[in-house]
């Protein structure tokens, strides 16, 4: 496996998807502590996959898609352009995919505390989609 062989834009939408899946799993929601008589009480945190197992799917099928595609060309098993599909065109959707359900998730957060797995995704997503653009621009210039 020579890792020589990605472009920037490759290494962007490996990252980016890889953030962007294991993000789910941290507590994306949740609601302050509060102090009773003293005590600190509250402070639960729910990860996105618990708290909303559909778009957390949105996501991983959407960053698995794109992080496969990269691995499998990148291993020389498969090439979705010799089959016909435009690789880049499949990486940018999957990429608009898993913008938009992440941008749903965090607009979509009333009533509770944004936690830090939820920035971590929105960073994780945001490296995958510029990444998504670049490899996009790549092919067609």
């Amino acid at each position: 496996m020579d890792l020589s062989k990605l472009s920037m834009s490759d290494k962007l939408i490996g990252v980016g998807s890889i953030v962007a899946i294991v993000s789910v799993f941290l507590g994306w929601y949740g609601s302050p502590s509060v102090t009773v008589l003293g005590e600190k009480v509250g402070g639960i945190s729910i990860s996105l996959i618990d708290g909303r197992g559909g778009l957390a799917f949105l996501i991983i099928l959407a960053a698995g898609v794109a992080l496969a595609a990269v691995i499998l060309r990148m291993l020389e098993v498969f090439d979705m352009s010799d089959q016909g599909l435009p690789e880049p065109t499949v990486l940018l959707v999957a990429a608009a995919i898993a913008g938009l359900v992440t941008l749903y998730a965090v607009l979509d957060a009333e009533g509770t505390s944004r936690k830090l797995g939820m920035w971590i995704g929105l960073i994780g997503v945001a490296v995958f989609v510029v990444g998504a653009v670049m490899k996009f621009q790549e092919e067609r210039a």
